[in-house]
């Protein structure tokens, strides 16, 4: 209301949005969800990190649902909403209108080495790495730059350049080859021999239309990314979130 006040003396409208987490945010019970969210235009979901170099096995950075062979997360409260589509169900569910709700899409993924070769790297063992080590791969790098880390092997481009990062073959450069959990609806690559073992999680053009055909299905606001900068050089990803229904 202060806000719309201001807005009345100055003749604009002035927008109130917030960023807010994924996954089950009232499991302690302190959080009014649609409360929250009535004095806001809209509310950015930050649909990625569910997974990271802080657990102990490899994992994606934003599944699009759940799979069931998931390592434990925090309980079956918890783990139901520990994805994308789990996320927005339960803001749903908690009275959060859907056109106020803005799924978002990382532009990046994570990466882990030392990791054994059961289930393709899935779901693994891995070793922690400390500075300059670089954990979250950006898809621009993925694709056109290549990763250089001063204290592990330099990966180049990993062939995710278009058709590939659609999804299409199961062919990489540098070792690496592209598998795909249907549970979890999300990508990844593993190569065997690269610093002990690599796995890579990733976002492609085909996670990023999945989200979409989400938000038309529960007819949400929009898509946001983290962030536009870390696309590849053909703006892949952008490309995919502009191509409408």
């Amino acid at each position: 209301s202060q806000l719309d006040a201001y807005g009345a003396t100055t003749a604009k409208h002035y927008l109130l949005t917030a960023d807010l987490p994924a996954g089950n945010v009232n499991s302690s019970g302190s959080w009014e969800l649609a409360s929250a969210v009535q004095a806001t235009d809209w509310v950015n979901l930050l649909t990625f990190d569910f997974h990271g170099s802080w657990e102990t096995w490899t994992d994606f950075n934003s599944p699009f649902s759940l799979d069931p062979k998931e390592p434990p997360v925090g309980g079956a409260a918890i783990q139901s909403t520990w994805n994308t589509k789990g996320t927005v169900d339960y803001y749903l569910a908690n009275g959060v209108p859907p056109d106020k709700l803005v799924v978002g899409v990382p532009f990046y993924g994570k990466r882990y080495v030392g990791v054994p070769g059961t289930s393709n790297g899935l779901y693994q063992s891995f070793v922690p790495q400390g500075w300059p080590y670089n954990d979250s791969p950006t898809f621009h790098e993925l694709v056109d730059t290549g990763l250089t880390d001063g204290n592990l092997t330099v990966i180049g481009p990993t062939a995710l350049a278009p058709p590939k990062n659609l999804g299409a073959d199961d062919k990489a450069i540098n070792g690496f080859a592209w598998y795909w959990n249907g549970p979890a609806g999300a990508p990844w690559l593993y190569n065997p021999t690269l610093d002990g073992g690599t796995f890579i999680s990733y976002m492609d053009p085909h996670g990023v239309v999945e989200r979409a055909q989400l938000v038309n299905a529960r007819h949400l606001r929009g898509l946001w990314a983290w962030e536009v900068s870390q696309d590849d050089n053909a703006n892949d990803l952008v490309a995919a979130m502009t191509s409408g229904p």
